[in-house]
């Protein structure tokens, strides 16, 4: 999980713009591959109080770094979508087209949608 921040650092880092549009269109294709079809979720407090195998504890936290690699996956994808929504961040007006970068974030948003 630690390699998919890394890579999301491209896209944050001051690097061009095509390296970052590769880094997001990048994680995108990594969490269309690797998120489950059915719904995971965090267990319960009174789930974590109960004896299980390691086994199951294993899978626990490894579905716990998987959502919180997806979150700030999202996170990284709003947060490029508001900042060149509008074109260059320098423009006080909000007018203009979106920025390659923005754009890329709104269709990485809208590719998470449909799978």
């Amino acid at each position: 999980m630690n390699k998919l921040f890394e890579l999301a650092s491209l896209s944050t880092n001051g690097y061009d713009a095509h390296a970052a549009r590769l880094a997001l269109l990048s994680l995108l294709a990594i969490f269309q591959d690797i998120l489950p079809s059915d719904r995971i979720r965090l267990p319960t407090e009174a789930e974590m109080n109960v004896r299980v195998s390691k086994d199951v504890k294993k899978t626990w936290d490894y579905e716990r770094k998987l959502l919180q690699a997806y979150q700030r996956y999202l996170q990284l994808l709003e947060k490029t979508w508001e900042d060149g929504k509008f074109g260059h961040r320098g423009l006080s007006d909000q007018t203009g087209p979106p920025t390659t970068l923005a754009a890329t974030s709104i269709i990485a948003l809208s590719q998470l949608l449909q799978t």
